[in-house]
């Protein structure tokens, strides 16, 4: 326990102090900033990936993808035959 006092004493004196001023110059800002704006777009992505893993995994669920509205919407509008029709 005391030595991870240590630990934190050392990083305070030593790290903290230069990082807090790096971390005030304008560019790394508008680093943080645009990282912090794409977490949203990157969560919602992921979600569509998952989504889109889900019946290779679970076999039993492929039946309802197949027949879900979403590929018919994508299959009408590039104007491609569904999966299950060829």
């Amino acid at each position: 326990m005391e030595s991870e006092n240590k630990v934190f004493a050392f990083l305070e004196k030593y790290l903290m102090g230069p990082m807090g001023k790096v971390a005030s110059w304008r560019i790394v800002r508008a680093v943080m900033a645009a990282g912090m704006a794409s977490i949203p777009f990157v969560i919602v992505g992921s979600m569509f990936l998952v989504l889109n893993v889900l019946p290779q995994t679970f076999t039993f669920l492929e039946g309802f993808f197949d027949n879900t509205f979403l590929e018919s919407v994508i299959c009408i509008c590039w104007q491609i035959k569904p999966p299950w029709e060829y």
